[in-house]
């Protein structure tokens, strides 16, 4: 069996939130030769025909920022427990009310979606479609309390995932473009709300199953407990009991389980997108990872689509955000039934 621990490129120091997002913010300054332009075009489409003025943000990508050879993507099956790169190496977070361990680091996306985007990911080998946990709660809201940053993880296949490893993304807000405000912040901030149970709501004006919490005022404690209640209210397990049976399954190594994405073909696991900002915290089930006309992980949940070609691109201008984000999601919970957590009957063979 080989060996599932990512390997540091040196020795790890234990830093505050705030000297990672330092240590990024040096990084992309000291690097900035590696990255090429993100945009080839850039603009923003309306909500909705009854919200003209409300307006998300489209961008238009070509190939990755680390784009001069520096760095590259080994062929496929990529292998995540590769050495990675010092110069992407941001260290192990320190974080309130968590033992310090090296069970989680911090890591510049190597193809990232905007400037000063990084990750933070297990030691470990964890496959991405467990729910987060409370450490890694704790985790991404101590980041997200930085006002210039959103966090979020895509659970499942059909969430717009792009590893199989467990990883949250770190992405500043210049991603929104000239935006002065996250949109989706923004969204369920002024919007109709609707109580669903507890401290848990959901934005009338969205047009797909979602609940989310306003965390502005609320301690950790409660933004845990409030986060369980939350995934029920759509449906979806928030803890990591209900997947006992395929991440230790009878003669299949725990380590191998979701380790590329061939084991999708052999579970069912329900697909969502998480998002945590320093306002609210979102779930929103998915039934698709695209809408009609590009791809859609969290990113366009939070505000900022990406297209992958200039077909894209153009078909875009003539569409309005909330039937995109609807193309992707359930409609509402009467019309919607997570996937029964198990495996397919098919024959699985351990590869590693």
């Amino acid at each position: 069996m080989r060996d599932m621990r990512v390997k540091f490129p040196r020795d790890p120091v234990f830093r505050s939130t705030n000297e990672i997002i330092q240590l990024a913010d040096t990084n992309f300054e000291e690097h900035r030769e590696c990255y090429t332009p993100l945009l080839s075009s850039h603009f923003e489409i309306s909500y909705s025909q009854s919200k003209p003025d409300f307006q998300f943000d489209v961008r238009a990508a070509v190939d990755g920022l680390w784009g001069n050879g520096t760095w590259v993507q080994p062929k496929p099956p990529y292998d995540p427990f590769l050495v990675p790169e010092s110069e992407l190496f941001l260290d192990i977070p320190l974080i309130e009310n968590v033992e310090p361990s090296h069970e989680y680091y911090c890591l510049m996306n190597k193809y990232p979606a905007c400037p000063r985007h990084f990750l933070l990911l297990t030691s470990d080998f964890m496959p991405q479609f467990l729910p987060p946990n409370e450490v890694e709660l704790r985790m991404l809201h101590a980041f997200t309390r930085h006002p210039e940053y959103v966090g979020f993880i895509n659970i499942g296949c059909e969430s717009g995932a792009s590893q199989p490893h467990r990883h949250f993304q770190l992405i500043n807000t210049e991603v929104f473009g000239n935006i002065e405000h996250v949109p989706i912040d923004m969204a369920l901030r002024t919007w109709d709300r609707e109580l669903v149970q507890g401290s848990v709501e959901k934005c009338t004006e969205l047009q797909f199953l979602h609940c989310f919490v306003d965390i502005r005022d609320m301690s950790i404690d409660d933004i845990i407990t409030n986060y369980h209640i939350m995934m029920d209210s759509v449906g979806l397990p928030s803890t990591w009991d209900a997947y006992n049976e395929i991440i230790t399954p009878p003669n299949i190594e725990h380590t191998w389980l979701n380790y590329n994405f061939k084991i999708y073909k052999y579970v069912n696991v329900p697909s969502y997108n998480f998002i945590m900002t320093g306002e609210f915290m979102l779930v929103v089930p998915r039934t698709s990872a695209k809408s009609s006309v590009c791809p859609m992980n969290s990113l366009p949940f939070l505000g900022s689509f990406f297209t992958r070609d200039r077909e894209q691109n153009e078909a875009m201008r003539f569409r309005v955000a909330s039937e995109l984000l609807a193309e992707g999601c359930p409609k509402d919970l009467d019309s919607y039934q997570a996937p029964a957590i198990e495996f397919n009957n098919v024959e699985m063979v351990a590869v590693c």
